[in-house]
């Protein structure tokens, strides 16, 4: 039970922190507005928000809390006899993670000026998961990659084929089986100069 409480509130202090930033953006912006007859400015704040989380990420994965989860991912056991509190430093990453998500939602909100159905669907996660596994599980430029990816890829094979899904489907299939820490450390390994 206090988790689930832990859990809305993470979500309510999310949802409106980002209200609160939108909202003295714009007051403090004045005139400049980021609707959707605007996108250009809204393409710009969106890679601005993008960098500025980037780095944020960054910096997360390098800070001691960012390596206590890494021994949390390598060894939960042995974080745990040292003395590091497991269950504490797994909500404080979900609830980071939970930040950054509801930013992003926040961005698509704004973008669409209404949030659809679809995006409540089974398949919006199954994208996340599939983007997250061709580029890279484990690694900060992995996921980016992953995204980028598919995102390109879809919009290639929707032009050509209609059954363009069977494709993506064989791809991340071909993914899984064969590239087993995802597309970006494996090309890191083939293509960039080894130390």
């Amino acid at each position: 039970m206090p988790i689930i409480l832990l859990v809305k509130f993470d979500l309510f202090i999310s949802i409106f922190s980002c209200e609160f930033l939108f909202y003295s953006l714009c007051l403090f912006l004045g005139s400049f507005s980021l609707t959707s007859e605007h996108l250009l400015r809204f393409y710009y704040f969106v890679l601005f928000v993008f960098v500025l989380s980037v780095i944020a990420a960054f910096r997360i994965i390098n800070s001691p809390f960012g390596r206590v989860l890494h021994s949390l991912k390598d060894n939960e056991d042995r974080a745990r006899s040292i003395g590091y509190n497991t269950y504490r430093f797994k909500l404080l990453s979900f609830m980071i993670s939970a930040a950054f998500a509801s930013l992003a939602g926040g961005l698509y909100a704004i973008h669409s000026n209404f949030v659809p159905l679809e995006t409540l669907h089974i398949d919006t996660s199954l994208n996340v998961v599939i983007m997250t596994l061709v580029g890279g599980v484990g690694t900060l430029y992995g996921p980016i990659f992953g995204a980028m990816f598919i995102v390109i890829l879809k919009n290639i094979l929707s032009n050509w084929l209609g059954n363009w899904n069977l494709i993506m489907g064989l791809i991340f299939i071909l993914s899984v089986l064969t590239l087993r820490k995802g597309l970006l450390p494996v090309l890191k390994e083939h293509l960039w100069v080894k130390k």
